[in-house]
């Protein structure tokens, strides 16, 4: 039960972190605007998936060149 917990209080932290260094509003040029608007989606989509949002916050590297 102990790993649950932890693992929806990091998944609400990271998401958090997420949604707001990924929002497509911050972005300029079309493409990324693009790129962070389906990031974006799949952030909402899995709020509460630890690993799945480790794997956004890979992709958000690679893909946005945003550094954390």
């Amino acid at each position: 039960m102990d790993a649950v917990m932890n693992n929806l209080f990091l998944s609400k932290r990271l998401y958090d972190l997420l949604k707001v260094k990924c929002h497509p509003d911050r972005f300029i040029e079309p493409t990324q605007k693009e790129i962070a608007t389906g990031i974006y989606q799949n952030i909402t989509k899995y709020k509460t998936d630890y690993q799945q949002l480790l794997n956004i916050k890979e992709q958000v590297k690679e893909q946005l060149n945003i550094t954390f």
